[in-house]
């Protein structure tokens, strides 16, 4: 998946982080030193555009999320637009 980033599913990181800053700091142990997340694509326009919600979270208050508009241009997704949603 890249150098320094791999897939670890929803419920592994929900289970360490049941206990907010004492969770953090297993996370940091046994994971790194945060996560992504990414919603599933939503399509318009012929498949030319499109909207996803995308979020960081790096620790208890340390994190941000934002709407992003996608445009398809030749064979790749370029960002024309983002919408920060939240940040702490």
């Amino acid at each position: 998946f890249g150098d320094g980033f791999r897939l670890v599913p929803d419920d592994t990181i929900k289970s360490i982080l049941k206990e907010r800053i004492m969770g953090w700091l297993r996370f940091y142990e046994q994971i790194g030193y945060g996560f992504m997340t990414l919603s599933a694509p939503v399509f318009f326009n012929d498949y030319q555009y499109a909207l996803i919600y995308a979020s960081e979270s790096c620790g208890f208050l340390c994190g941000s999320g934002a709407w992003y508009v996608l445009k398809r241009e030749d064979d790749q997704w370029i960002i024309v637009n983002r919408h920060c949603y939240w940040i702490s």
